[in-house]
């Protein structure tokens, strides 16, 4: 009987742990670490502000001699309401593939995520434990019952 517990406690670390890494794919923390590692810290310029999609800011930025545009948000530390159409802002870019670029700071979204990763993952994975573990004994008071 313990060992159908331990299962059921077992089945929601392993839940956890896939939590964590399916969040972690589906987010580009990746993208997000590799630029943090290899990418190269520019100024680019605001070009323009799109209020009506999610504040977005539209950038360039010079990389190799040539002229790159990108799209950011305020999920690098970069705000929507402090930059106008020609504010310099940071940008940190991929130097084998400049297209992959990120308007402020990518730390921040590393940072950022990992406080809801982690805590999700956990908080999921101990639902699924409980939730086993009452199935499990659910299920054996079903089958102790006398017909």
């Amino acid at each position: 009987m313990k060992m159908k517990y331990f299962l059921a406690v077992f089945t929601g670390i392993v839940f956890a742990g896939v939590t964590y890494i399916v969040l972690y794919l589906a987010s580009n923390q990746n993208r997000y670490e590799s630029l943090v590692a290899e990418g190269i810290q520019t100024v680019g310029v605001v070009v323009a502000k799109q209020p009506d999609n999610h504040q977005s800011i539209i950038f360039k930025f010079r990389a190799d001699e040539l002229d790159y545009i990108g799209t950011g948000g305020a999920n690098g530390g970069v705000s929507f309401d402090d930059v106008r159409v020609g504010s310099p802002v940071p940008v940190v870019y991929d130097p084998s593939y400049p297209l992959n670029s990120f308007l402020g700071d990518p730390k921040i979204v590393i940072y950022s995520d990992n406080r809801f990763f982690v805590p999700a993952s956990i908080i999921l994975g101990l639902i699924v434990a409980v939730l086993s573990a009452g199935l499990v004994f659910i299920l054996s008071k079903i089958r102790k019952r006398p017909e």
